[in-house]
């Protein structure tokens, strides 16, 4: 890390960490609920269905992605993203539970697509050769230490709080790009 870089390396390890913390907890809560009411044997159609949704939703988000800032977008998908895990949260039952399931990897695959893009923007060719691989790290620390204390989590809190969890991660990222984009001149650092 080069003088002057600390501030923004720092900022987008922690970026990556609440990112992947969000996405880690999220995927946790939907496989919770799937596997207590549905059967194991129903995840292959799970993915299919996956598979057959995120394929023209991503489509959409890119024709959407150029014509709406980067900044703008993410802030948007933030604040949607964080409210349908409130709002699903109270009422995870029947139909809700599948549908859940598909809008995690929605969300979790949309928000890491935007975690790299606004990296990508934010970093000069050279440094995110130099950076990236401390920037990702925040990542793999969130998989470490979300990982251990999940289950402590769920065991005082119980498994209803975990899209609030979730949730809450994703406001912390939301914040962090506010305060991101006002500290630093957003997407470049010379």
């Amino acid at each position: 890390i080069k003088p002057g870089e600390g501030k923004m390396v720092l900022l987008f390890f922690l970026f990556s960490f609440f990112v992947v913390a969000m996405g880690l907890v999220a995927k946790t809560a939907r496989d919770a609920y799937f596997l207590t009411d549905y059967d194991k044997s129903l995840l292959p159609l799970m993915f299919v269905v996956i598979a057959l949704i995120i394929a023209p939703f991503l489509v959409v988000y890119t024709k959407i992605s150029k014509k709406i800032p980067q900044k703008t977008l993410f802030v948007f998908t933030c604040i949607i993203f964080a409210s349908t895990f409130v709002i699903l949260q109270p009422i995870m039952t029947g139909f809700i539970i599948p549908l859940t399931y598909v809008w995690v990897e929605i969300v979790v695959a949309v928000m890491l697509i935007q975690f790299w893009t606004i990296a990508g923007e934010s970093f000069q060719p050279q440094q995110a050769k130099r950076l990236f691989g401390i920037v990702a790290g925040g990542g793999s620390l969130a998989v470490m230490l979300i990982g251990i204390n999940l289950k402590p989590f769920v065991a005082y809190f119980g498994s209803d709080m975990l899209l609030f969890l979730a949730a809450f991660f994703l406001a912390i990222v939301f914040a962090g790009i506010e305060f991101l984009s006002f500290s630093i001149k957003f997407l470049r650092v010379e």
